[in-house]
């Protein structure tokens, strides 16, 4: 369980299955936003990105400015960055925002796998 003022973010395993989920403390409701069937992933699937068609967000860590404002920080390795826009899952997809998608391409092609990974930060919604 991984928790910020105004949410939870809970990776569980159930049936087989490995789940990502968001508990809403203000609606006091819990949203399934992620399933796998691979047990890879011991943290989660994480949170699906559909803004720039990127990796899944796994939250490692949790960011509260002076303006109250909450960001959730991840990581994602070069080399599976790479290997993400070169697949087909990530060529066939249609994101929020196409051009985030064309600027996260170019990160990647100008990454060498080994370098250090490479930070998520996401503003999260009151």
């Amino acid at each position: 369980i991984f928790f910020t003022k105004h949410y939870l973010f809970i990776a569980y395993i159930y049936d087989y299955k490995s789940y990502t989920g968001i508990y809403v403390k203000s609606k006091n409701q819990f949203y399934n936003v992620n399933v796998t069937e691979d047990w890879n992933f011991v943290n989660g699937p994480g949170i699906i990105n559909d803004f720039d068609s990127g990796l899944p967000l796994i939250p490692l860590s949790y960011y509260c400015n002076k303006q109250d404002k909450e960001y959730l920080i991840g990581e994602v390795n070069p080399f599976q960055l790479k290997a993400h826009v070169i697949s087909q899952a990530f060529k066939n997809s249609t994101p929020k925002c196409p051009e985030k998608k064309k600027e996260l391409e170019r990160l990647a092609n100008n990454l060498d796998e080994n370098d250090n990974p490479v930070l998520m930060l996401v503003k999260l919604k009151k």
